[in-house]
């Protein structure tokens, strides 16, 4: 447990990648403040167009956008991909984190709080699409249809987690392979190789 607390400790103070064109570095943001995060939830208004869709829902593909730590930093948004025998013009696109802070429900907020709206919606994913969006949105509502704090709270642990989880993987196996090349008589190689048919067990 030490272990992983360290290695999640360190990914999110120390992750370089970017959300896109901008420079600003996408930790799900978690320094942000709690409170001004819900207050910044509790003001929307909670339907896909407040978060970049369009307010009339296209065709949607069966195609998920891919975890940030997975491919899904260089994959390119479902509606610019060519896709056979479909009018791309029609579907439901995926929104990008920049696409949706421009949006006038967050246009002025701290990136940070754009952040945890976002990571809150989308997870780990480089992208949100219309019905992820729409099950996050579910989250945030309680059995009156109004919004929930404990529901949108659970909502953004989740999406940190997933995030978090997504490059700790990453990261383990990376670092993992590595040192199997640089040293091929050590214990890793013996973990790796443990950890891999542990998830093929989860997955099979």
């Amino acid at each position: 447990l030490l272990f992983t607390f360290v290695l999640l400790s360190l990914l999110l103070n120390a992750l370089s990648l970017k959300t896109g064109p901008s420079s600003t570095l996408f930790t799900g943001g978690y320094k942000a403040n709690p409170s001004a995060v819900t207050t910044l939830a509790k003001s929307c208004k909670l339907t896909p167009a407040t978060f970049g869709f369009p307010s009339k829902s296209g065709i949607a593909i069966g195609s998920k956008p891919k975890h940030r730590a997975w491919g899904g930093e260089t994959e390119p948004p479902i509606q610019n991909k060519a896709l056979p025998n479909v009018d791309m013009k029609t579907i439901d696109p995926w929104v990008t984190f920049e696409e949706m802070a421009e949006c006038p429900s967050f246009k002025n907020a701290d990136d940070d709080l754009k952040q945890a709206i976002f990571v809150s919606l989308a997870g780990g994913q480089r992208y949100l699409d219309r019905q992820r969006c729409e099950q996050s949105i579910s989250k945030w509502t309680g059995e009156n249809g109004k919004f929930d704090e404990a529901g949108f709270e659970r909502a953004l642990k989740d999406g940190r987690i997933d995030l978090a989880q997504g490059w700790a993987v990453f990261l383990v196996l990376t670092v993992g392979f590595a040192s199997c090349i640089v040293a091929p008589t050590s214990p890793a190689p013996k973990a790796i190789e443990a950890f891999i048919d542990s998830l093929a067990q989860q997955i099979l």
